[in-house]
Formats: C-alpha cells, sequence, structure tokens
C-alpha cells in the first residue's frame, strides 16, 4: 500500500511527558499487574488493622505505613520525576520536525537527525491524547495528536496499523 508522507513539527510540553509515561505503564500492564496495583495497597491497610491487635503491633505498622507510601510514589513521586527530568533536559523541549513515510520515521531537531525504519519499531501506542512509537519494549517516540489534523492523524494511523500492526 503506497502512502503519502504525514510531515509535522512539535514542541513536546511537560504534561504530554509525564502523560506519555502514564499511558505507557497503562497499556503494558497485565491483568495481574492491574490487580495488584488495587490489591497492594487495600492489602497492606487491612494487614496493618489486623496487626495492631496483634501481641506484637510493629508488623501491622508498617503495613500501615507502606499502603500511603506506594500511593504517594505512584501518584506523586513517579509523576514528579518525570516533571524533573522534563525540565532538565532542553533536547526533550526543543521543537522536532518529524516525517512519517512508507520507509519509517524520520526526525530532526537542533540536536540531530535520524531516519528509523519500520523494521526499527517495536510496535506503537496509542491513548487519548498521544501516540507513542516503541523502539524497544521500555523506549519510545512521543506524537502529541495535538499536532495532527484529523487527516494527518487518520493517514498515520494507517500507516502504522499496515507497517506495525494492531495499536497496543
Amino acid at each position: 500500500m503506497e502512502s503519502r508522507p504525514v510531515p509535522f513539527d512539535y514542541e513536546l510540553f511537560e504534561e504530554e511527558y509525564v502523560q506519555a509515561y502514564s499511558d505507557y505503564r497503562r497499556a503494558k500492564r497485565t491483568f495481574v499487574g492491574k490487580v495488584a496495583q488495587v490489591a497492594a495497597p487495600i492489602l497492606l491497610l487491612s494487614l496493618g488493622t489486623v496487626g495492631l491487635f496483634l501481641p506484637d503491633p510493629v508488623p501491622g505498622i508498617v503495613c500501615l505505613v507502606l499502603a500511603p507510601v506506594l500511593l504517594i510514589s505512584r501518584y506523586w513521586l513517579v509523576p514528579r520525576l518525570y516533571r524533573r527530568e522534563f525540565k532538565r533536559s532542553p533536547r526533550l523541549r526543543a521543537r522536532v520536525a518529524v516525517e512519517f513515510s512508507e520507509q519509517g520515521m524520520g526526525s530532526s531537531s537542533e540536536y540531530g537527525s535520524t531516519l528509523t525504519p519500520w523494521s526499527g519499531f517495536a510496535g506503537w501506542i496509542e491513548s487519548r491524547e498521544l501516540l507513542l512509537f516503541l523502539f524497544t519494549p521500555r523506549m519510545f517516540s512521543i506524537i502529541p495528536k495535538r499536532v495532527l489534523q484529523p487527516e494527518q492523524l487518520s493517514a498515520l494511523r494507517s500507516l502504522a496499523t499496515c507497517k506495525l500492526g494492531k495499536a497496543e
């Protein structure tokens, strides 16, 4: 299927960078991981409450302390680390010119340019606001949907589906 190139340029916003990692984790999480994310804090709180009534309440106190630590690290600390990484890296904030074509994804910025053939991608993820093109299972390129016209988004979806298969 021959298609026309899909060129565009953009600057990534901090919130998009943080959201990309959240979307990535959500797409890659297994059923067991999803259950564990909800069950772990509940289990720790339950064990902690029961543990307070044991002759030695220390294990109960430890469980009660660990439950909020899990929640704080997941919803506050991890996003904060991504925000700090974004602020410290000028490369992440640079304007990038991108073109998807039959050959792959070409990108260029003041820091250099690359052409990644479709065979260099491990897959792609589509979320409500972003497209993530995976180079490896843990490294990806972030494309905000806001920078694409509807016909560009449709063409890019078709091209990615043809070359990489269905989005995760």
